[in-house]
């Protein structure tokens, strides 16, 4: 009776686990959180450049022009057009997903608009969040990658080609 207190040798090798096993828990569902934030902001992006390229309308807030999406401006793609957009968007990215991660860090983005689609890409990564634990597990981090397609065609634009035919 006079060990009162004292931590035996089973316990003071298992609390450690359980802890590195909560911790280890808590950062991948911060990831986990990061990876949805990629995930939506890409998406989200990804529509509304392709709803801007239809109508020459507002990158900030998405909003496209509905009665002008089949008479987009002819000097539309002269005027570097497509540059602006793409380095807009780029911008954009960037920012949203920099402000809403958690642990993350955004490793690559990229805009390209190609035919009838807005194509965004982007990658985070986690780096390993023991001190030193690069150097002994050899482990860089995790990455994950997102890569989203929008259609610069939509449903409104095609039937109204559908009904013009039609007449």
């Amino acid at each position: 009776m006079e060990n009162k207190g004292m931590m035996t040798v089973e316990a003071s090798v298992v609390v450690p686990i359980i802890l590195i096993i909560v911790v280890t828990e808590f950062f991948f569902g911060l990831f986990l959180i990061d990876m949805s934030v990629v995930k939506s902001e890409t998406m989200r992006l990804a529509d509304e450049a392709a709803d801007v390229w239809k109508t020459d309308g507002k990158l900030a807030d998405g909003t496209y022009k509905s009665q002008q999406l089949l008479l987009r401006n002819k000097n539309f793609l002269q005027k570097n057009r497509r540059g602006q957009l793409i380095s807009k968007t780029r911008l954009r990215l960037q920012k949203r997903i920099a402000t809403r991660l958690n642990i993350a860090s955004l490793d690559s983005y990229k805009v390209s608009i190609s035919g009838d689609k807005v194509l965004v890409q982007a990658s985070v990564r986690l780096g390993n969040p023991l001190l030193g634990g690069r150097k002994y597990t050899g482990i860089k981090g995790w990455i994950f990658k997102c890569e989203e397609k929008a259609d610069i065609t939509n449903e409104e634009e095609l039937l109204r080609k559908l009904s013009g035919n039609l007449r």
